[in-house]
């Protein structure tokens, strides 16, 4: 009986040997398989600022025009099976080139101390959105999405032409706003009434980032 009993735990053990030996050649196997497939490509993600492009702004007054220019920004553009991105614009780094005009629109118009950015916050395009996403060439396409300033966030189209260059992604367009849209405060005074329409500009050149 002893020895039946013995033989009896000897073949157990074969058993769970040859059972534990299978399972490691498998786990060896479907690593294998899994080291020896490509990995995912990384999103694409595309960044510049003031230093690599330029962010303008116009407005017409009695008279005469308001040239304005935004001197610290921030783009950046992801490009996934959508395209998204961010342009984060410093309130007080816009500047129409006269001091004292300056100060009323970072204090009065902007309250850019409470307020001290300018947002748009890209959510998806249209248009030759696969000749974007395929980083080569150039096209057109639109930006979708929120453009916040002070307190008001509305959507908006931004069109733009891409050209995707050695350097990286070039971006260029135009876009008309109002002021009085996004609860901006009138700055006009007697002898100079200001047209509520500001006629933005831009040439964004972005770089990989990894």
């Amino acid at each position: 009986m002893k020895a039946r009993h013995t033989l009896g735990l000897t073949t157990h053990w074969r058993k769970n040997a040859l059972s534990f030996a299978f399972v490691e050649e498998l786990m060896r196997a479907l690593l294998f398989i899994l080291l020896a497939l490509p990995l995912p490509a990384e999103a694409g993600r595309y960044v510049g600022d003031d230093s690599s492009g330029s962010l303008k702004f116009d407005m017409e007054a009695t008279a005469h025009k308001v040239p304005g220019t935004a001197r610290s920004f921030t783009t950046e553009i992801n490009l996934t099976e959508s395209i998204t991105g961010k342009v984060v614009v410093q309130s007080r780094g816009l500047t129409t080139g006269i001091g004292v005009r300056d100060i009323r629109m970072y204090d009065y118009c902007l309250a850019a101390d409470k307020f001290p950015t300018i947002e748009f916050e890209v959510r998806g395009a249209t248009g030759d959105t696969a000749g974007m996403l395929s980083e080569g060439g150039s096209g057109s396409i639109n930006l979708h999405g929120t453009l916040k300033v002070r307190s008001t966030a509305r959507e908006v189209v931004i069109p733009v032409t891409y050209t995707w260059t050695q350097e990286g992604l070039s971006l260029e367009g135009t876009k008309e706003i109002k002021w009085t849209d996004y609860g901006v405060p009138d700055p006009s005074i007697i002898l100079s009434r200001l047209d509520p329409k500001i006629a933005i500009s831009f040439d964004m050149n972005l770089h990989k980032s990894f």
